[in-house]
């Protein structure tokens, strides 16, 4: 054991000697020399100019007195440095753009670089006169191959393109760092990757992260802030995150606020899982285009899950899908978002809802074209308008949800709109659920209690099925059956529903069987040309049980 601690502490001794005889650069000629031949140094407080591009073939260090007091400048040069295979740690520096030319700071095909309390700042972005970067320079990194980057407690600012510019099966992982002020923050195409943890993405104007093709990205506990902000020449807005081609991507425990467009964007066969995160003040008109822009926005075959996240207060809404996207949300809390539809889906799109709580948003939850919707064990209370809408030929399922205190109608189909709602509680909305034009409805086992007017009604050339439903205490009537409307009324429970129980108007048809009718002024009430069935029903303290009027 005395042997072992010996050792150990001769090691130690060891280590600490080397440390201090580590050799100092002070000039630049010594920093070219030293990142040429490679080894461990110490940088000096001062400026440095980089006049040509370095190539770093040997492994390297540097260490800086700080990165507001070692300063390396490119002056002159499209490239800082070049990295061939080599590994690389920057520590305690900041690396920049002197000259007013575009350019990249550094250029990374393999090997690896660590950048640990450094300032990147200061490029300029134009087209790559060599062709070699389609995109064009003005990137702070650009990795490709196998490259793999690390940077911790370190500042990005200022870059004219993107900050790290990813490709081939290049990866980067950053760590309490900051990315502000820059075109893009992360750029990542082909198989590369991306893990970001406890950093900062501020006022990128062209958004936070992009991924396209095969790439993929997982980031935790950051925070995102106005990200895709108005650029100062063009004016144009862009997107927080944009996620297209295959990629793939997590996001968990994130804070994303005030993105003036989209704070997310999915196309192509995008796939992105959130968990946790807090999407507040995204979205808004986006005057460009004289539409609303959502705080998330699915097209093509895009796919997202959601769980337990937060949307609050976005203007333009919460989330729009489009063509055959596809999202699922649980656990998700949907509250004051704006826009007519706070949660929109179109063309042939899905949406699920799982024990989701959409309260006190602006307007409609809307599905139209084909889209399809399920809403299951959710709460929807407190809509301005009508809280949710299905119009065109879009499909509804509603099971064990709460519609409460909603204040036009909580459920609303249109056009040919069909939809089934089982075991579902409808209270104090302005109405239940109202079925207009073509549209078809199924309910079955649901409670509807103290609306302002109707319980539930058909109307126009509507139609469906309502069995075993409770209709109780709506202020007006139980069930209005109008216009040319056909439904079969079978087994329900209507009771105290003040003016009238059921009631058949104008050219409705259709059959009350087997109903118990109780409380009301008239149980069953029929005017105009109205041709009812009514077989079996049980009348119990109404003023009339059944009238038939001009």
């Amino acid at each position: 054991m005395k042997a072992s601690r010996l050792s150990l502490v001769t090691l130690l001794c060891a280590l600490v000697g080397l440390a201090a005889a580590q050799p100092e650069i002070n000039s630049t000629f010594a920093l070219a020399q030293a990142i040429t031949t490679g080894g461990s140094y110490r940088v000096a407080a001062g400026s440095y100019f980089i006049h040509r591009s370095l190539v770093v073939a040997n492994d390297l260090e540097l260490i800086g007195a700080g990165a507001g007091e070692t300063v390396l400048m490119v002056t002159n040069e499209a490239l800082g440095l070049r990295i061939d295979g080599a590994e690389v740690r920057l520590q305690d520096l900041s690396l920049g753009f002197a000259a007013q030319r575009p350019g990249d700071l550094i250029h990374l095909g393999g090997g690896n670089l660590e950048l640990v309390g450094v300032l990147l700042n200061g490029t300029r972005t134009d087209d790559d006169p060599s062709g070699f970067k389609r995109f064009g320079l003005g990137s702070g990194v650009h990795a490709w191959g196998d490259a793999r980057v690390t940077a911790r407690d370190s500042v990005f600012r200022g870059h004219g393109l993107a900050v790290f510019e990813l490709s081939g099966q290049a990866v980067v992982s950053l760590e309490n760092s900051t990315l502000e002020s820059n075109s893009v923050g992360l750029y990542a195409e082909q198989q590369s990757s991306v893990a970001v943890a406890g950093s900062r993405f501020d006022l990128n104007r062209s958004g936070a992260l992009i991924l396209v093709d095969d790439a993929v990205a997982e980031i935790r506990g950051s925070d995102f802030t106005a990200n895709g902000a108005a650029d100062e020449n063009s004016g144009e807005e862009a997107d927080g995150f944009r996620f297209g081609g295959r990629s793939r991507a997590l996001l968990e425990q994130n804070r994303i606020v005030d993105h003036p467009r989209f704070a997310i964007s999915m196309w192509d066969e995008a796939r992105l899982e959130m968990r946790g995160n807090h999407l507040e003040g995204n979205g808004g008109e986006y005057q460009v285009l004289d539409v609303y822009a959502a705080a998330v926005l699915l097209e093509d075959d895009a796919v997202l899950t959601m769980d337990g996240d937060v949307l609050v207060r976005n203007p333009g809404g919460a989330l729009e899908l489009a063509d055959n996207a596809a999202a699922v949300l649980e656990g998700v809390r949907l509250e004051n978002n704006g826009s007519w539809a706070h949660l929109y889906a179109a063309g042939d799109s899905e949406l699920t809802l799982l024990s989701t709580t959409v309260v006190d948003n602006e307007g409609n939850l809307f599905i139209g074209s084909r889209a399809r919707l399920r809403v299951e064990e959710s709460e929807i209370r407190g809509s301005g308008f009508d809280a949710v809408i299905l119009a065109d030929e879009a499909t509804g399922y509603f099971e064990n949800n709460v519609f409460r205190a909603n204040d036009t109608i909580a459920l609303a189909l249109t056009d040919a709109a069909t939809a089934t709602l089982v075991d579902n509680l409808f209270e104090a909305n302005g109405s239940g659920a109202v079925m207009w034009d073509q549209s078809r409805a199924l309910l079955e086992a649901n409670r509807f209690l103290g609306h302002q007017r109707t319980g539930f009604a058909f109307f126009d050339e509507s139609g469906g099925e309502a069995r075993g439903n409770l209709v109780h205490g709506n202020l007006w009537n139980g069930v209005l059956v109008g216009d040319s409307a056909s439904a079969l009324l079978v087994d329900n429970d209507l009771v105290g529903n003040v003016n009238v129980g059921i009631g058949f108007s104008e050219q409705a048809v259709g059959r009350a069987s087997g109903n118990r009718i109780a409380g009301s002024e008239v149980g069953i009430l029929i005017t105009e040309s109205a041709g009812p069935e009514l077989f079996d029903n049980v009348f119990e303290d109404n003023v009339e049980d059944v009238a038939r009027r001009p």
